[in-house]
């Protein structure tokens, strides 16, 4: 696709003798002729998050699917995070954490600064 809006474009400046910047006028970088870090990229929310758990440091890890024939094809196991609020009785507050199911569990168990103990996490996070 990219070739063939720089052929259109290429053609749209021999035809019809424009200057360069006036037939580019193309969003794509490279149909620009710009560098590709100068454009402005757009992502969704969530891939600008980092995929980790906010307390244990869960992260994606990388996993082959083996077919029978012994191909192997590199996948991406993702943990299961979730948003999830969390009540913190001493300061009389709310705390909005991204943390992993496991962590949940652990924290419904032992509570929430226990479980920051528990995983040598910072306790930077809850403010």
């Amino acid at each position: 696709m990219v070739m063939r809006l720089r052929r259109f474009v290429k053609g749209l400046t021999k035809s019809f003798d424009n200057p360069p910047h006036v037939a580019y006028a193309v969003s794509d970088p490279l149909v620009a002729g710009l560098p590709r870090k100068s454009a402005p990229v757009l992502f969704a929310k969530e891939h600008l998050m980092a995929q980790k758990c906010m307390i244990s440091g869960k992260r994606p890890e990388r996993s082959n699917l083996v077919s029978h024939s012994n191909h192997r094809t590199v996948s991406r196991q993702e943990p299961n995070l979730q948003w999830k609020r969390f009540f913190l009785a001493d300061e009389n507050r709310w705390v909005r954490l991204r943390v992993s199911t496991k962590v949940m569990k652990t924290i419904s168990r032992y509570g929430l600064k226990d479980t920051i103990k528990r995983y040598g996490a910072s306790e930077a996070i809850l403010h």
